[in-house]
């Protein structure tokens, strides 16, 4: 696999992805995957770990399912440049998983639907006015 990287030294990166099936059961699914890339500077140092965890109600009649994509950077050297590696591998990473999910809500012709609370309206409560009783 070949990531685009966005580097004046490098435009393309060969990435090697290693997956691992955490668990798998009728309502979840956890997958583990590290992203090594080769022929890039400080390639050796780091590493990065994502985790996609899916999860589904058991009745059968609900059509919906939660799915997260979460990623953290794994170093394996001490390097000066953990700042500009991270500054760098964040947002790409990001990048990536949203044009991924992207991808396969289009190719699904799935739409996510955000379900909000309605704020609560709080109607203010009225008292009776008393007004004074004039007796003559």
């Amino acid at each position: 696999m070949k990531v685009n990287v966005n580097s004046t030294f490098v435009k393309i990166a060969p990435t090697t992805k290693y997956f691992k099936l955490l668990e798998k059961s009728p309502t979840k699914i956890v997958l583990r995957m590290l992203n090594r890339t080769n022929d890039i500077p400080y390639c050796a140092t780091f590493g990065v770990e994502e985790e996609w965890f899916l999860a589904s109600p058991t009745t059968e009649n609900v059509k919906c399912a939660v799915f997260r994509m979460s990623f953290n950077i794994i170093w394996y050297q001490s390097t000066l440049m953990k700042s500009v590696i991270r500054s760098n591998t964040e947002p790409e990473t990001k990048k990536v998983m949203g044009e991924f999910m992207e991808e396969l809500l289009a190719k699904n012709i799935h739409q996510f639907v955000e379900k909000t609370q309605k704020p609560k309206t709080i109607k203010p409560k009225v008292e009776a006015v008393k007004k004074p009783v004039v007796i003559d």
